[in-house]
């Protein structure tokens, strides 16, 4: 599959994923019991609100929980069933890259975490598949598997 069709996936995808994710890190900060501390902002004196230890416990278990639906979304859609709602929407699935059937759930979780390996060097591994003769980025490199039109 190509560059603008993955492109656009990945951007439907983070748009599913990413909004109910960043609604639920959202109430986690807004629930979370604070308490005033005295700080100094920018060289002046003054006081701050900040959460108590219980807030941040609170902020740490919605970004969690965030990550594990994040985890499960891409596992589950891309490793068992090779497509994503965003995948589905460009017509483009997953695949082994040996025997073109579905890379599985564990598979689908590492190359979700390729991607973010993928996009650390000026997202140069995404880049990859531009030059690359198989057309894969190091994500899909990473765990021996393609993307193509379906």
């Amino acid at each position: 599959a190509g560059f603008g069709a993955r492109l656009g996936a990945y951007i439907i995808d983070y748009l599913v994923v990413g909004i109910p994710a960043g609604i639920l890190i959202f109430i986690g900060f807004a629930v979370a019991p604070t308490e005033i501390e005295a700080c100094t902002v920018a060289g002046q004196f003054g006081l701050c609100e900040v959460p108590t230890g219980a807030g941040w416990g609170i902020i740490a278990i919605t970004f969690i929980a965030a990550l594990i639906g994040i985890i499960y979304y891409f596992g589950k859609l891309e490793g068992e069933q090779g497509q994503t709602i965003g995948k589905k929407a460009v017509s483009i699935r997953t695949v082994d890259s040996t025997t073109g059937q579905p890379i599985g759930f564990g598979r689908g979780v590492g190359r979700l975490f390729g991607r973010w390996i993928s996009g650390i060097p000026c997202s140069l591994g995404y880049l990859w598949m531009l030059w690359d003769p198989n057309q894969q980025p190091w994500h899909d490199k990473m765990v021996s598997s393609r993307v193509v039109t379906s």
